[in-house]
């Protein structure tokens, strides 16, 4: 692996470690959402409210796929990251190879579930029958682009577990640029489904130049020889923990959708700028959640943990500073932005109340996801699924069902939702203190006896 834009997070100031992996995967992910929300401001404004209601209902969907290939290709990032600190690199090289075969191969078992399923998948999220072909062919083309998603992801994780997120950020710039100069005329010419084929031309040219660059750079070695199914059981078992993870939030998502669409076409249009306005600040915490697994599980694996518990600090402090300026920002000028969208001013009052009760638990998910990344850093990432599946599913939907049903309606959908973030991060805090701490001392002491015995056998 090429030294170039790399971090040996077992050296060096914790700060400026978990800094420089950050920024360039927040800024990744930021401009990965705003293409999205490009696109749903050309399609909202050329064509209304209708088209940008027929676009939302591919949202979930897609974001599925996405969890669970982001979710599955962590897990090698955390594996690797084990690898590359302990120095081994036969496993190294052998997960590489087993992972690419088999998460390709998982990729495309996805597209095509999701192609022979796609009236379900709409059915499913209550979409409403004047916008239900619109939407089915809308979704058909984003389907199509999931290939690409999934292997421009794998290689960016492998990337990310050398501490590498420059690639990823420049890919995406990229790529964003190519989507905005495309949306307008592609839309403007073949309707909604314009919109769907920019994003899916733009996702074919990133993956391709992220495999020119990993060529070029001989970042990685592939080798069909060094496929095993040792490492197959090995990825398994911190992928599917992990995949399971990252999807809890869509199919959460997916619930809280289809709540919004029993309400009408305004209320959907409504969540479907919510919910691009709201991941603005719910990014930092999944790119913190990413950064801790690496900085920690590289750590974990070169068993010099005293900088677990730095890391874990400074992840909290820099995703959550970012959160504390993003967070008034959009909530201030949601009215502004939902007119962006071309939505009617109902809706733009819906947003605006949406963020306003939600405002503090985007700062918590902050605090959440860096101890679930220190948890997945630590190989315990079935542990940090069930927190997962607590807050997102087990709190969140039944109360948000229950409430909305209530007098307070949309809005009791946003107070389920901050409901379930105060709960996961009381939660975390505790599980925290009682056994992470304890986890990462033991694992301390365990490596400082092991130098002892080292030292001794040498004298």
């Amino acid at each position: 692996m090429s030294k170039t834009n790399t971090i040996d997070f077992t050296k060096g100031r914790p700060s400026r470690n978990i800094i420089k992996m950050f920024l360039p995967l927040y800024i990744a992910y930021f401009c990965t959402v705003l293409y999205d929300i490009i696109g749903s401001l050309w399609v909202g404004t050329l064509l209304g409210e209708k088209a940008l209601a027929a676009q939302s209902a591919s949202v979930p969907a897609v974001m599925l796929f996405s969890a669970l290939v982001m979710g599955a290709t962590n897990g090698v990032t955390i594996l690797l990251s084990r690898y590359l600190g302990a120095k081994n690199h036969a496993k190294v090289r052998s997960t590489i190879t087993t992972s690419l075969i088999s998460l390709f191969l998982f990729g495309l078992i996805l597209m095509a579930a999701c192609l022979i399923g796609i009236n379900g998948i709409l059915t499913s999220g209550n979409v409403p029958i004047q916008i239900f072909g619109i939407a089915k062919t809308y979704l058909f083309f984003r389907i199509l682009s999931f290939p690409f998603i999934e292997l421009y992801m794998y290689f960016a994780a492998v990337l990310r577990s050398y501490g590498n997120t420059s690639m990823q950020m420049i890919t995406v710039i990229i790529s964003t640029i190519l989507n905005i100069a495309l949306d307008p005329i592609l839309i403007l010419h073949i309707g909604i489904n314009g919109a769907a084929i920019a994003t899916l031309i733009s996702q074919i040219v990133t993956m391709l130049i992220m495999i020119i660059y990993i060529l070029k750079m001989q970042i990685i070695s592939f080798n069909l020889m060094t496929f095993n199914f040792e490492s197959l059981k090995e990825i398994a078992w911190t992928s599917v923990p992990s995949a399971i993870q990252q999807s809890i939030p869509t199919i959460s998502m997916a619930f809280i959708q289809s709540l919004f669409s029993s309400f009408g076409i305004v209320s959907l249009a409504a969540y479907s700028v919510a919910s691009k306005l709201e991941i603005i600040v719910l990014y930092p915490g999944l790119t913190i959640n990413m950064s801790e697994t690496t900085a920690v599980g590289t750590c974990y694996g070169a068993k010099k943990n005293l900088k677990i518990k730095e890391y874990l600090k400074y992840g909290i402090m820099c995703s959550g500073g970012l959160v504390l300026i993003l967070t008034p920002l959009i909530t201030i000028f949601s009215n502004n932005l939902s007119g962006l969208f071309g939505v009617s001013y109902s809706a733009a009052i819906i947003v605006k109340k949406y963020l306003e009760i939600i405002a503090i638990g985007y700062l918590l998910n902050c605090v959440i996801n860096s101890i679930m990344g220190e948890m997945n850093g630590l190989q315990q990432q079935t542990r940090s699924m069930l927190l997962m599946a607590l807050y997102c599913i087990v709190i969140r939907i039944p109360i948000a069902k229950l409430l909305s049903s209530s007098t307070m309606g949309v809005d009791g959908i946003a107070a389920a939702i901050l409901i379930s973030y105060i709960a996961a991060v009381v939660v975390a805090i505790i599980y925290q203190y009682s056994v992470l701490n304890k986890t990462v001392l033991k694992v301390s002491l365990l490596a400082r006896d092991t130098e002892v015995q080292i030292v001794n056998q040498n004298s």
